[in-house]
């Protein structure tokens, strides 16, 4: 008598399961975080910042003296200016307070408010050629040949309305929030004294075609991207428009 066939333990193989035919499900996009402004850039502006906001506290005493051009030459310094430039921005500060032309703290904060402006419209300018696109740097050419034209009709009010939009353009072209939120804490001083060089009775009547060739010289680096040549440019139209304002000035006085 034969045994009785013995029961198989192994599992039941399965059939081979066929690839899915559907396609994956898209995962959801994500929007890229906007790049943060390079260190350098940040560095640059809290330091500026502190600049102003340190001088406003110590020149308000109305006192200068050694301790206080110590400590705007380290300011300037740290603020990347270089020693070349601290140099000859403080010699001429110095020297017009030896002149008299600056008499207390009061009168220093305000030229020094113009240094500030300065190193923040160059650094403007150096952004706007590193971010612009070619939109904003056609959009800025016709915003000079607008400010030109207007200048050399001798419409101030024109003039004014240009040259701000101008400015407009180049400081949003640079794509700093936090450069933006410094400059309009200047622009009502800026606006102030632009009208004042424009439509005083005693302007020079070289500083129109002065100012057009600065600001064309600015536009040409820009279009070349050579960002040293923008910044200097930048800064040097500001300490023109101040030294205009001073001869005016001086002149009422």
């Amino acid at each position: 008598k034969k045994a009785p066939a013995k029961k198989s333990t192994a599992a039941p193989t399965r059939p081979p399961t066929k690839p899915s035919t559907k396609a994956p499900l898209p995962e959801p996009a994500v929007e890229p975080e906007p790049a943060p402004e390079p260190a350098t850039y940040r560095s640059r502006l809290g330091v500026v910042r502190g600049i102003f906001s340190g001088a406003v506290s110590s020149l308000r005493s109305g006192k200068i003296d050694a301790a206080t051009w110590d400590s705007l030459e380290e300011a300037l310094i740290r603020a990347d200016v270089g020693v070349q430039t601290s140099t000859a921005l403080l010699k001429e500060l110095r020297s017009r307070v030896d002149a008299r032309e600056i008499a207390s703290g009061t009168d220093l904060l305000s030229a020094l408010g113009d240094a500030i402006r300065a190193l923040l419209e160059g650094l403007a300018a150096r952004m706007f050629v590193e971010k612009a696109g070619a939109d904003e740097i056609a959009e800025l050419g016709r915003e000079l040949k607008a400010t030109a034209a207007a200048y050399r009709r001798r419409d101030p009010e024109e003039t004014i309305v240009t040259k701000n939009k101008f400015f407009e353009v180049l400081f949003a072209g640079a794509k700093s929030e936090t450069l933006s939120t410094m400059l309009a804490t200047l622009m009502a001083r800026i606006w102030r004294w632009r009208a004042l060089g424009l439509s005083h009775p005693q302007r020079s009547p070289a500083r129109p075609e002065q100012s057009i060739k600065g600001l064309q010289a600015l536009y040409k680096a820009i279009v070349q991207r050579d960002a040293d040549a923008a910044e200097k440019l930048a800064r040097d139209e500001v300490m023109n428009a101040a030294e205009e304002i001073v001869r005016i000035l001086g002149r009422d006085s």
